[in-house]
């Protein structure tokens, strides 16, 4: 008998139900195998620990007062909180959802016809030709400190400008 065989048959071993040729295989892997003796002392352990427990006598009446006071907190919860089957039970009928389904495409349909239409943008060709030299004059400008991502990427350069130009009038001063 090999461990996952020996797993499947412990409990039967341990509460003693385990009987004849398994019994001796699974002793017999008992003695060879250190993980399942141990595990196998533990099941013994619990097995008699139930065995010795007794149960405690329950009252006549105990099943009586338990539904009692079941149905005492199911009425105070529906008194005092949110019941989603009261709320939407009329749904349950099939006229009334057939009727709420009407209505939610209805409104659907009049809330998506009633959108303002979109206008196609003004084509870049009807704008004046002057203010198409002056968008591609600025383009021009900004293309070199766009191409030049390494200064985007590290602002130091910023700065050093900065520190450069504080540094320009100290030296036209002298």
């Amino acid at each position: 008998m090999n461990c996952s065989q020996m797993q499947s048959t412990l409990l039967d071993y341990a509460t003693g139900r385990l009987s004849g040729a398994d019994r001796v295989s699974a002793e017999h892997h008992l003695t060879l195998c250190q993980g399942c003796r141990e595990r196998a002392e533990g099941f013994r352990a619990v097995a008699q620990v139930l065995e010795d427990w007794d149960t405690p006598q329950i009252s006549p009446w105990f099943n009586a007062r338990l539904r009692q006071r079941i149905a005492a907190r199911i009425a105070s919860e529906e008194a005092l909180g949110w019941n989603w089957r009261r709320a939407l039970g009329w749904l349950a009928q099939p006229v009334t959802a057939a009727a709420f389904a009407a209505v939610l495409i209805v409104g659907s349909l009049a809330v998506w016809t009633s959108r303002p239409a979109t206008h196609p943008a003004t084509p870049i060709a009807t704008q004046p030709a002057i203010a198409q030299d002056q968008q591609k004059a600025q383009v021009d400008e900004l293309l070199p400190v766009v191409e030049d991502f390494d200064m985007l990427a590290n602002f130091e350069v910023i700065q050093d400008m900065k520190t450069a130009s504080a540094a320009k009038p100290a030296k036209n001063k002298m």
